[in-house]
């Protein structure tokens, strides 16, 4: 095995690991006349692929806590396999040959490690061995728990908000009453995603709504869509999207203690920006790369904060 010593290197990488080569890989791509039958052969070919389901595996016995040394060896001897199979799959589309995953390793790769749990949300189970990439996903989850629920809530609203602009109650008004609707028709919505997601748990909910499981298992919420059509009908009270902001920041920051400030960034996010850049004190540091091994170094690599002069 060949162990790059060289500096440029980035750190944190194990040079230790095995490199996974198939040395009796003979398949090359076939020579094939360019006309439209192999067109439609190859374009039919790229149109599947099990990267993603053969690299779950590799994840999960690379998560897996093996009781002994033996059971270790099994697990990495798996995920070195997994890579050969990878490599295949990858060059599936020209080569036109696969090979599929062994029976019992397939079975043995569930359930997946608790780290992909935001990838996979309908799935109920995880494998909560104490792998890296496990307690890094249980750190930044306590994280984001101290932080939605610290009580001393830190109100910013002074930022974010353009004092110049003068405070037209009435349009302050129909901003609230406005937000109160999009409020009840986000929450209304979210909750018959979830019904959706979790049909076995709300199926006579849903049966009463004359809903039908082929249907809750295509349906998707076109997100998107939703905060343009009640962007439009914000923007159409106040155009002015600084002026907008001033009042949407005052009803979620103000009056709601910072509750569905989600929702007001949605459709305030460009007014709301351009407050905070009207507003700037201080100049905006970012780090840049710099070519000299001077700064901060990071993964291999050495950066300085510069002021940043465009836009927020």
């Amino acid at each position: 095995m060949f162990v790059h010593n060289n500096p440029i290197f980035m750190k944190g990488i194990d040079r230790n690991s095995y490199i996974v080569l198939d040395i009796e890989d003979k398949i090359t791509a076939k020579e094939e006349p360019y006309d439209t039958k192999h067109i439609i052969n190859f374009t039919k070919n790229s149109l599947t692929s099990r990267i993603g389901e053969i690299s779950n595996c590799a994840s999960a016995y690379h998560n897996k806590f093996a009781k002994d040394e033996e059971t270790k060896k099994k697990y990495e001897d798996y995920v070195c396999l997994l890579s050969i199979l990878n490599g295949k799959e990858i060059d599936f589309v020209k080569t036109g040959v696969r090979w599929n995953v062994p029976l019992n390793i397939q079975k043995g790769a569930k359930p997946l490690p608790y780290f992909l749990k935001y990838k996979y949300p309908h799935q109920k189970t995880h494998n909560k061995s104490k792998t890296k990439m496990n307690e890094h996903c249980w750190f930044i989850e306590k994280w984001e728990r101290k932080l939605r629920f610290n009580k001393n809530f830190v109100n910013t609203s002074h930022c974010m908000i353009d004092n110049s602009i003068p405070f037209r109650q009435d349009k302050y008004c129909e901003v609230v009453e406005l937000f109160k609707i999009y409020k009840k028709d986000y929450n209304e919505n979210k909750n018959f995603e979830k019904m959706c997601k979790n049909y076995n748990k709300y199926k006579d909910k849903l049966e009463e709504m004359d809903i039908e499981k082929s249907i809750v298992k295509e349906f998707e919420i076109d997100w998107d869509n939703f905060y343009k059509k009640y962007k439009i009908k914000f923007l159409d009270i106040v155009p002015n999207q600084a002026e907008l902001a001033n009042y949407l920041v005052e009803l979620v920051y103000n009056k709601m203690n910072g509750m569905y400030y989600n929702l007001m960034w949605q459709i305030a996010d460009e007014g709301i920006m351009t407050n905070l850049r009207n507003k700037r004190v201080k100049p905006v540091l970012v780090p840049k790369e710099t070519k000299d091994g001077t700064g901060v170094e990071y993964l291999g690599r050495y950066y300085k904060f510069v002021e940043y002069k465009g836009c927020i």
